[in-house]
């Protein structure tokens, strides 16, 4: 198998982040107590969030409660406070002579369910993977993942973060790493690591983020293409390409108009977004080769490689993965159209964590 003919190390570990995630998020559903607009206005338990919600808050949240600035400094990213507080994981104190980092948060009781249910499923879904995909593999992209890992001069968070506007990936500050005790960790951590790190690099200097980029710029070709079509073809929400599509046009990449049987909103793009469409896949690729060149072609190859292998090119036709995404028939998922495949970077919004958008 030829690296140089795979997909990109970032669309490669995208794949393998999201089916593990939305393997796991499916799990979690039929454990925890929970609610959702199906639940016919009975309120039970918490609103169904994604795991990322567990990474960025309640990991670190228990019911003896720690300070507001305490989590942002464990999670070194952001929750989305106000929803986890009215999604009832947790309580916050009442803003007073204190400053806000110094606020109490507290688990709830369904909160700490939650948490319960969370914390053992990580490693589950990694040995369904196992028995899934061969102990062998699976094994072997755990210890090439440590590797890089452990190569990354940055402390990077356990949780991919919340995206800002445009897309945009904020950490709570960047410290470099003191000794090497953190790279035992569960296998999606070892996924997000360095999709961090790739989104840190590209989007440094750089007027478009890798989320935008890889979901909705990459996409639009010359001619355009219907707005309704992104969705399906980036393997993300409609609610996200309709934040893309919205900053798209504010910022002069591009412009949505209707087509001349005034049935379809078409996205086209400007010179401008066409140059820095371009400019980011050349971005893209030279991130790729310089991490060959720094970490060995034998680290990221070899990595791509196995991760192919369960991965494919992401499609639903034809990825391993999906054997594994079948939602059952009282999942959330089940009640809309199946992804037509996976998104080439994770799109964890405010929304609920979820990491295609939804």
């Amino acid at each position: 198998m030829n690296p140089s003919k795979l997909p990109g190390l970032c669309s490669l570990l995208s794949y393998a982040f999201v089916g593990f995630t939305i393997e796991l998020d499916n799990e979690a559903e039929l454990r925890i107590q929970h609610w959702t607009t199906r639940s016919g206005g009975r309120v039970e338990g918490t609103w169904l969030c994604s795991a990322a919600m567990y990474w960025n808050c309640m990991r670190y949240v228990d019911a003896e409660g720690i300070t507001l600035g305490e989590l942002k400094r464990l999670a070194r990213t952001d929750t989305n406070l106000q929803g986890m507080v009215r999604w009832r994981y947790v309580t916050i104190e009442p803003k007073c002579e204190k400053a806000d980092r110094e606020r109490m948060i507290r688990a709830t009781v369904s909160g700490l369910q939650a948490r319960e249910v969370w914390t053992p499923l990580f490693g589950k879904v990694e040995e369904r993977w196992a028995a899934r995909f061969g102990q062998p593999l699976v094994a072997e992209i755990r210890e090439r993942l440590t590797y890089l890992g452990s190569r990354f001069e940055y402390d990077l968070p356990d949780s991919m973060p919340i995206l800002h506007y445009g897309f945009q990936t904020v950490l709570a500050g960047l410290e470099k790493k003191h000794g090497s005790s953190r790279c035992a960790r569960s296998l999606d951590t070892l996924f997000k690591w360095p999709l961090i790190a790739l989104a840190l690099r590209f989007e440094h200097n750089f007027p478009i983020s890798l989320p935008l980029y890889a979901n909705a710029l990459r996409l639009v070709p010359p001619q355009g293409i219907p707005v309704s079509e992104l969705p399906k073809a980036a393997g993300v929400s409609k609610e996200g390409i309709a934040m893309a599509t919205g900053f798209i046009e504010r910022h002069g990449y591009g412009q949505v108009v209707t087509d001349p049987g005034g049935r379809l909103k078409i996205v086209t793009l400007t010179a401008k977004g066409k140059e820095v469409k371009e400019d980011a896949r050349s971005r893209l690729a030279k991130i790729e080769g310089g991490w060959r060149e720094r970490f060995g072609e034998d680290t990221i190859d070899g990595l791509k490689t196995a991760l192919y292998r369960i991965t494919g090119d992401g499609a639903a036709a034809t990825s391993p993965l999906f054997e594994g995404l079948k939602p059952n028939p009282t999942n959330w998922r089940a009640n809309i159209r199946p992804p037509f495949c996976l998104p080439n970077y994770p799109l964890v919004l405010h929304r609920g964590g979820y990491p295609d958008g939804s």
